[in-house]
C-alpha cells in the first residue's frame, strides 16, 4: 500500500453504515459472513481485495488509470462498517464516495 502513503492526508475521508443501512446482500450477523459478502460484492463491481491487519482493503483504477483505494473495518458483531478512502486527486472524492455508497446501500 505504498501508494496509500503518497496520497495527502487531506484527501482521506471516512463514513459509516449501520447494518440496517446496508444493501440486503451485506446484512449478516457475523463478521466472517459480512467480510465474505463484502469481498464478493465489491469484486463483482470491479474491486480487487486483500485482507490486511483485520481490515478489508480494496483497490481498482479509474478509466484514466488513477487508483481508487479504500478499506473497510467492521464491528466485531457485524452491526456496522466504516469505510475509509483516499482520493488521488480532490475532484474524485465525491465520485468515489458516491460509487462506494451506492454499491453498499443501493441508494
Amino acid at each position: 500500500m505504498s501508494f496509500w502513503q503518497k496520497i495527502p492526508q487531506a484527501n482521506e475521508t471516512s463514513f459509516e453504515f449501520t447494518k440496517s443501512q446496508l444493501y440486503a446482500a451485506f446484512q449478516h450477523n457475523s463478521k466472517q459472513a459480512l467480510s465474505e459478502a463484502l469481498t464478493k460484492g465489491l469484486a463483482s463491481n470491479g474491486f480487487s481485495s486483500f485482507a490486511k491487519s483485520g481490515n478489508l482493503h480494496f483497490a481498482t483504477k479509474t478509466t484514466n488509470m488513477l487508483p481508487v483505494l479504500f478499506f473497510v473495518s467492521m464491528a466485531d458483531d457485524a452491526s456496522s462498517i466504516r469505510v475509509t478512502y483516499k482520493a488521488p486527486v480532490p475532484p474524485l472524492k465525491a465520485l468515489i464516495e458516491d460509487a462506494i455508497k451506492f454499491i453498499l446501500t443501493r441508494n
